[in-house]
């Protein structure tokens, strides 16, 4: 598209440099001739604004002499030829027109005198405005691949989003598999009941998983349906407790993201004691955030089980994909307790 003539803004600052050369065309003359003034505004306006009109219709040659397929000698021909072939229609048109309008001696004797003059600067206008809208045509590109970019960006995030929450799934699942083979032959009629949630769990957790933010309340109905099958599992090993504020309900955050983090209290926390443990879940809003804290009591002297940290390693992940940033997940240990403090930023 013209660059001059795609937008009312363009068009009204390219008319507007022509106001400005044709006011500084004028005084030039004041200064330097004794012509009325009337000449001199008649002289500028017909000089300037012929190339005016002229140069809207040096983008078309432009459009055809492609910079990307040309060698440097043959660019340079063929915008000479341009020039010429521009800078003499315009000569002729301009001095036609003034010399159609005054009679004067002096000033005709005057126009003859600086047709040279006048034939340089049009040649000097019209490679300034063949650099401009080579510039333009350069400015469009870096627009249109720096939007590219952008997309491409997104798409690769998403992908890598697509792949940390796909992660979730297929430990849990391993997991419970086997549990739900273990008990079948021990205790059926919990493997029967284990089998319903973990099918409610997991069409929960594909509904969530084709969105990236949902609701805090959406979310723990995942950790609810979750534990009830960890319940199964652990029975009273697995102690959990909650305290959550009314106004959290609404809350934004990244689908599924919890799972993973009640995943790891159970796995190093339950899973890997003799004893009960203990897990406590409590989320506040202040200063605009979602402040989440996990904490779960562990043995510091039970065997550890392999693969520790990859589901604290994938939220952090998503956190910073979501968020641009690396400060929102907190782990500490003290007291044979392992607390995480998740803060997630709200719109």
């Amino acid at each position: 598209m013209h660059p001059v003539l795609s937008s009312y803004k363009n068009a009204f600052n390219y008319l507007l440099a022509w106001a400005l050369l044709s006011v500084v065309h004028t005084f030039a003359l004041w200064q330097l001739y004794d012509f009325s003034w009337q000449i001199n505004l008649a002289d500028s306006l017909a000089t300037n604004m012929v190339f005016m009109l002229f140069g809207i219709a040096v983008w078309f040659p432009i459009q055809y002499i492609n910079i990307e397929n040309k060698s440097v000698p043959g660019l340079i021909t063929e915008h000479l030829a341009v020039a010429f072939m521009l800078v003499a229609v315009w000569h002729y048109t301009s001095s036609s027109l003034l010399k159609w309008r005054y009679t004067d001696e002096v000033y005709l004797a005057f126009l003859k005198q600086i047709m040279g003059w006048r034939l340089l600067i049009g040649l000097l206008m019209y490679f300034i405005l063949v650099l401009s809208y080579y510039l333009a045509i350069y400015y469009e590109h870096l627009k249109e691949k720096i939007a590219g970019e952008a997309k491409l960006e997104a798409l690769v995030k998403e992908a890598e989003l697509n792949y940390l929450k796909a992660q979730i799934n297929p430990h849990f699942l391993f997991n419970s598999l086997n549990s739900i083979h273990s008990l079948t032959g021990s205790a059926p009629d919990k493997a029967s009941e284990m089998v319903v949630k973990l099918a409610e769990y997991l069409r929960y957790s594909l509904a969530a998983g084709k969105q990236e933010i949902i609701t805090f309340g959406g979310e723990m109905e995942n950790i609810y349906a979750y534990l009830d099958i960890e319940k199964v599992r652990f029975g009273d090993k697995l102690n959990f407790t909650n305290r959550i504020s009314e106004d959290c309900k609404d809350m934004k955050m990244p689908a599924l993201i919890l799972q993973p983090l009640i995943e790891n209290a159970i796995k190093h926390g339950v899973s890997e004691s003799l004893k009960p443990t203990d897990i406590w879940f409590v989320c506040h809003c202040a200063d605009n955030y979602l402040q989440i804290e996990i904490t779960n009591t562990y043995e510091p002297n039970s065997p550890k089980k392999k693969g520790v940290g990859h589901g604290l390693k994938s939220v952090r992940n998503r956190l910073i994909l979501n968020y641009d940033r690396d400060d929102l997940l907190r782990v500490t240990k003290e007291n044979n307790k392992f607390k995480i403090r998740l803060h997630i930023p709200q719109p």
